[in-house]
């Protein structure tokens, strides 16, 4: 039983979506994450040497021995399933993407976890219905989802 508990954890592969409408704030907040990684592990191998500061983006960091991998591009008809399983593909054990609140970006994220065994974790961008600066937001959004992936031991 010990065994299978440790075997599990090490060949835990774990998608983290985030989801919402159009114009939300989906691709920002994973920039600003994409640049919250290479603050944190300068060391790390980055498959970008900038960040993109418009428009969608990939991005893949080896840091030790996990791949990560961040995908922006997570709007209908872009192939997102197609997108997944080439990350998967290339060894990636966190996957961290955009997708919409339905549709074929969702049924991507969940054919994922029966096809190639993720699991995934779903969250939203901060939204609010006042003029609170959104920029703020979504560099809140990717300190929090750094730290989730922090405490769940997935960095």
């Amino acid at each position: 039983m010990i065994f299978n508990d440790i075997e599990k954890e090490v060949s835990r592969k774990t998608i983290v979506a985030v989801w919402n409408s159009a114009n939300k704030g989906k691709t920002e907040t994973l920039r600003r994450l994409a640049m919250l990684f290479k603050e944190k592990f300068p060391l790390a191998v980055f498959s970008l040497v900038d960040i993109p500061v418009v428009g969608d983006f990939r991005l893949i960091i080896t840091l030790n021995d996990i791949k990560i991998a961040i995908e922006s591009q997570g709007d209908p008809n872009t192939k997102l399933h197609e997108r997944l399983m080439e990350l998967d593909g290339l060894g990636c054990n966190l996957i961290i993407c955009t997708c919409r609140t339905k549709g074929e970006t969702v049924k991507a994220i969940t054919d994922m976890e029966k096809e190639c065994n993720f699991e995934t974790i779903w969250t939203s961008t901060y939204q609010s219905t006042q003029k609170v600066d959104r920029v703020k937001l979504n560099k809140l959004k990717a300190k929090h989802i750094f730290e989730l992936l922090q405490e769940f031991e997935l960095l």
